[in-house]
């Protein structure tokens, strides 16, 4: 029969108890404090378990966990802070989400000690070699903010400086041109500009008297043309579609008799212009009342096909019906308007023979005349455009240099771009390895909780306590352990030199810290000499240009008249020119390169790359024994002790055994050799009682 006893709540425990005896006193440890006389502070910390005086440990871990969680969240937890990228109020959310994951961490490492062995196992792994990828992604990510940023400001710096002497170089060019040429640029620009003017404003007259009958003189079809052409057809198309659908039929259409009227008009025509030009004027006039057609059409179309909706059936049949286009708007009678007043030369008296002569017998000769004049304005304006174009690559080139600079701002918002996704890589890098560090801490606490063989092989000072105990009894004890035994369990002191395999660790460590070594060395003696070379240029490359001219000419026309006055404005010049001018690029030198921080580099580069040298390459293995044997033997004391005693006794066993095993040896050689002389004692009585018979 098994009872269960009630236990009282911690509040009941504080009304009742006290808070002394709430905070440091444990029912079940009093006896074993007392029989073992220790102080209640060290039976607190060293010798009682995670479940005991829990509210106590709870107060010192829970201070001690939010240090902890303060460390890790600034190591790599601040990368997966992703709500300070939110639009709204985003310094509210991020530190919300921040003290959210430390107090979570805090909690949870002061309520459960396994928690609490991983976060400090995982912290104190980052010391060692499990923690090398993450202290390299934060070197490497330094090394970005440092040097590699400092870089890209120089590089910025010496492109200012290239594209300013390029600048000033254009200047001085520009002013050589000038002083080799002296009065004539200015001559031929006003002469050009004078020519270009007066070209101009012809060119605009004759424009302006050709531009609205410059589609109407064109031989061929226009898109105008085809547009107007296919609105007749579309009206042309309604009336046979109602002549066919009524049955209206006639011997000979309106078309055709007013074509054969028409035929004199288009003998007197010979150009292929003017005949084009006479059928435009027939297609205008039809326009007027095929445009009505269509347009009446459309909108009883509309009509109809509203009123079919509107109208519920059968009703709709009776009333809709009513609204046919083809009969309300009649365009058959359209049609025959439009042939009967459109076509040009109808005959005026049949008998006779006689047309109407709306067209002059010359309009052949004139309408030439007035396309010749068109092309010559056109050849005119190409004139001027050929003109542009030969000036449009001169500033072109003149543009070129602020195109360059543009390109390399360009190619700098590029490289920006670049550091920046090298962020979010160095951010999922520290995430990544931060996980397999955790992963790792949580795989060994759960094998040494787990597996009493794992790593078991440590001599610790509790392990000589229990032989020291065994051999003050008188009972069999361990010291000294040999060779044997040493060697076969792969027994080491925890103060003992690396074993083979902590070597290869290190050894492996060690090529990842040279790499990372030789890395930010290179660039941060980049950063130096590229600096230095910066400021050697800025310090010695100060230039100074002076240049100097006179020029004078002076063109004078005399004469009177129309033509004299028009070649007095274009040719009468008259021009003096004076320069003197100093050009110096101490503009381009006043921007100072930005010089390496020392401090930066030795405080966040080197001693973290000496530290990764130290701890995580050649005191790896203290560190890993620290933690092993410190850290989870003072967080899990009963399951250290269980260890401790299983690795002694499993020796002991083995000594005993082999002690055992030793003395039957020496035994059964005692045996034999007493059988040995027994039998060589009677081999001897037996070749004696021989030799008495022989003699």
């Amino acid at each position: 029969m098994v009872l269960c006893k009630k236990t009282k709540s911690l509040w009941k425990t504080l009304i009742e108890d006290g808070l002394f005896n709430f905070l440091f006193v444990e029912p079940s440890r009093e006896k074993k404090i007392e029989k073992a006389g220790r102080y209640r502070i060290i039976d607190i910390l060293l010798h009682s378990n995670t479940k005991e005086y829990r509210v106590f440990r709870f107060l010192y871990n829970f201070p001690f966990g939010c240090l902890l969680s303060l460390i890790v969240y600034h190591v790599s937890w601040y990368k997966i802070n992703f709500a300070a990228d939110t639009r709204f109020i985003p310094s509210f959310w991020a530190s919300l989400v921040k003290y959210f994951l430390i107090g979570f961490a805090a909690l949870s490492f002061s309520l459960n000690s396994l928690i609490r062995c991983s976060i400090i196992f995982a912290i104190l792994s980052g010391l060692s070699s499990s923690g090398q990828g993450v202290l390299s992604i934060y070197v490497m990510e330094n090394l970005r903010l440092g040097p590699i940023q400092n870089i890209i400001v120089n590089f910025g710096h010496s492109t200012k400086i290239t594209f300013c002497h390029l600048e000033l170089q254009a200047r001085v060019a520009k002013r050589r041109m000038q002083i080799q040429a002296g009065p004539l640029e200015m001559l031929f620009e006003k002469h050009f500009g004078n020519a270009t003017s007066v070209g101009n404003k012809v060119v605009k007259m004759l424009r302006s008297l050709v531009q609205p009958y410059d589609g109407e003189i064109d031989p061929d079809q226009t898109e105008d043309d085809k547009h107007i052409s296919s609105i007749i057809d579309t009206a042309e198309a309604l009336a046979t579609r109602k002549l066919k659908s009524y049955g209206e039929d006639k011997s000979e259409s309106e078309e055709t008799k007013t074509d054969r009227a028409s035929e004199p008009v288009l003998k007197r025509l010979k150009s292929q212009l003017t005949k084009a030009i006479y059928g435009r004027f027939i297609k205008r006039c039809k326009l007027m009342f095929a445009s009505s057609v269509t347009s009446c059409h459309k909108k009883f179309e509309e009509s109809q096909s509203l009123c079919y909706d509107t109208i519920p059936f059968p009703i709709h049949y009776l009333t809709c019906s009513a609204m046919n286009s083809l009969t309300l708007c009649q365009p058959d009678r359209f049609k025959k308007m439009s042939y009967k007043y459109c076509e040009l030369g109808q005959s005026q008296d049949a008998a006779r023979g006689t047309h109407e002569t709306l067209f002059s017998s010359e309009l052949d000769n004139e309408m030439i005349g007035l396309q010749n004049i068109s092309k010559t304005v056109k050849h005119q304006l190409h004139l001027n455009l050929h003109f542009i174009a030969v000036e449009a690559p001169e500033l072109e080139k003149g543009y070129s240099v602020n195109q360059l600079q543009t390109e390399m701002k360009h190619d700098l918002e590029y490289y920006k771009i670049v550091l920046a996704t090298f962020d979010k890589i160095f951010t999922f890098l520290i995430i990544m390895f931060t996980y397999f560090v955790f992963k790792n801490c949580v795989l060994i606490i759960m094998n040494y909780l787990n597996d009493i063989e794992y790593k078991n092989y440590f001599t610790t000072p509790y392990f000589w306590h229990i032989d020291l105990k065994r051999e003050l009894t008188g009972k069999v004890f361990l010291r000294p352990l040999r060779k044997e035994e040493i060697k076969f369990n792969n027994i080491i002191s925890p103060y003992g030199l690396p074993r083979s395999d902590e070597i290869r660790k290190m050894t492996k460590a060690f090529v990842r810290w040279i790499v990372l070594l030789f890395v930010v060395f290179a660039i941060i003696m980049l950063d130096y000499y590229y600096n230095r070379m910066l400021e050697i240029v800025i310090e010695h490359g100060k230039m100074l240009s002076e240049q100097t001219s006179y020029s004078h000419l002076n063109i004078k026309v005399g004469g009177e008249g129309v033509v004299a006055n028009l070649l007095k404005e274009i040719l009468n010049f008259n021009y003096t020119g004076y320069l003197k001018e100093e050009l110096t690029n101490e503009k381009c030198l006043k921007n100072a390169s930005s010089k390496p921080d020392w401090f930066y580099n030795f405080v966040y580069l080197f001693l973290p790359v000496l530290f990764i040298l130290l701890l995580m390459v050649f005191f790896n293995f203290v560190v890993q024994r620290f933690i092993f044997l410190v850290v989870m033997g003072y967080i899990f004391p009963f399951r250290s002790k269980a260890r401790i005693i299983h690795l002694y006794n499993k020796l002991l066993l083995a000594r005993i055994n082999m002690d055992k095993l030793n003395k039957a040896k020496k035994m059964e050689e005692k045996e034999t050799n007493k059988n040995f002389k027994n039998e060589n004692k009677k081999k001897v009585e037996e070749k004696d009682k021989n030799n008495l018979k022989d003699k």
